[in-house]
């Protein structure tokens, strides 16, 4: 049985700046191009612009809070996808008794760090001695215990 942990996020919402550039962006010149083609109608250039940039930012809302993605933990590995990363790593490659919570201590590398947001971040060693697997689930308590269980 597949077991899905969603990453964790650094803040629960919308990224409002990254919705309002985006709207923004296409205001400016809408407003320009209808006040010129309407004979100087500043009240009609202001109506269709304002439209035009509230129906942008909906829409805009929608893509600033894209999925960051999830782990999931199968029977005999562990799957991590996040927008263009898909890998497999399987659980014999993988020292689960040293599974713990945080990320590696001082400048440690990491050998695929999957980290969104540090406070929910878990640290995976590799059984061959290699840089450490880092990722944050949003309840990394929980995928520690389901990771753990993994190893008995």
């Amino acid at each position: 049985m597949n077991t899905v942990f969603e990453l964790a996020p650094l803040a629960r919402g919308y990224d409002w700046s990254k919705a309002f550039a985006f709207s923004l962006a296409p205001a400016a010149p809408t407003f320009a191009a209808i006040y010129y083609f309407a004979g100087d109608n500043l009240l009609l250039a202001s109506l269709v612009t304002g439209t035009a940039f509230l129906a942008i930012f909906l829409c805009a809302l929608s893509l600033a809070r894209d999925p960051l993605g999830h782990v999931t933990l199968t029977a005999d590995a562990l799957l991590l996808d996040s927008g263009q990363l898909h890998s497999r790593i399987p659980f014999s490659d993988l020292d689960l008794a040293q599974a713990r919570s945080g990320l590696p201590f001082g400048d440690a590398p990491a050998g695929l760090r999957l980290v969104t947001d540090p406070a929910h971040a878990v640290t995976l060693a590799l059984r061959s001695g290699g840089d450490p697997i880092c990722l944050s689930p949003l309840e990394h308590d929980s995928f520690l215990s389901a990771l753990r269980s993994h190893s008995t």
